[in-house]
């Protein structure tokens, strides 16, 4: 076997990494495609499947609330006591007003902005 048998032919090695790069922009163009079916639209909130595996809902405020499947499952389980708990309190809490201040939204539920403040 001569040395240039050894070696590797710098021709099929180019034509090697450009089969490799077409085969990951495939999957990246797949997994782009998967990702744009799975964002939902619903009354002004979309979801996405978040990098690491999450739903993140958009839509809420500033940010997205982004849990992992069982979290979102624990939450839908307990709607019957989120909404007994909304009504026993209705009169306590606020409703999130785009542009509040986290004061402003927090005020009504006894808790207060400053740093150090009891809660009450």
């Amino acid at each position: 076997m001569s040395r240039r048998d050894r070696n590797i032919d710098p021709i099929t090695a180019v034509e090697e990494e450009t089969l490799r790069l077409q085969r990951e922009n495939a999957r990246l163009r797949s997994e782009n495609e998967h990702l744009q079916k799975v964002k939902v639209s619903t009354e002004g909130l979309r979801m996405a499947v978040s990098l690491k595996g999450g739903i993140s809902v958009y839509g809420m405020g500033r940010f997205p609330v982004t849990l992992y499947r069982d979290q979102w499952e624990r939450i839908i389980a307990g709607i019957p006591q989120l909404q007994e708990f909304i009504e026993t309190n209705k009169n306590r809490l606020k409703e999130y007003k785009a542009g509040a201040t986290s004061h402003t939204v927090n005020e009504g539920m006894g808790t207060h902005a400053g740093k150090g403040e009891a809660n009450g």
